[in-house]
């Protein structure tokens, strides 16, 4: 078990991996490894789904949530950069869909790391697996479509 420490209170206790996945807080979330954070505000709860409009993103995102927050109720919420996936066109299949463009591109061996610009100038962090002997063909400028499932990103209030 791990506690993270915020003032020398216990802002969060857990498995290591049940703090990483799930911070209760955005304090933890920045703590333990990197995040990209979105502000927003509720605008939806069916089903287990909440939908989370972020100005910022200039997108609606549908993300699990257990309990429904009431509309309008401003959230944060926290996707980690190997939560992303990229491709060269949106991809039906993940409800979460952003345009950018590809920044900087950074091979680290086992994984490269990229930056992505979304239109409106927020970046994003995003985490690729090397699994291939290729390493993502991802090159600066690369227009580029950023995707996510919905229990990808971790709800928090704000």
């Amino acid at each position: 078990r791990v506690a993270v420490m915020n003032e020398g209170r216990i802002a969060q206790l857990g498995e290591p991996r049940e703090v990483y996945e799930h911070p209760q807080n955005r304090f933890v979330a920045e703590f333990i490894g990197g995040v990209n954070l979105f502000a927003g505000r509720v605008v939806g709860y069916a089903k287990g789904m909440l939908t989370v409009s972020c100005a910022e993103a200039d997108a609606a995102f549908t993300v699990e949530h257990l309990g429904g927050l009431a509309s309008g109720a401003e959230v944060t919420l926290a996707l980690r950069p190997e939560k992303l996936e990229v491709s060269p066109q949106p991809r039906p299949e993940l409800p979460n869909r952003l345009s950018g463009t590809v920044r900087a591109v950074a091979f680290r061996g086992e994984a490269s790391s990229c930056e992505v610009e979304l239109p409106g100038g927020k970046m994003l962090r995003v985490t690729l697996p090397n699994a291939a002997r290729a390493a993502p063909s991802l090159k600066v400028g690369d227009a580029v479509w950023l995707g996510f499932a919905a229990a990808a990103a971790v709800v928090l209030a704000s």
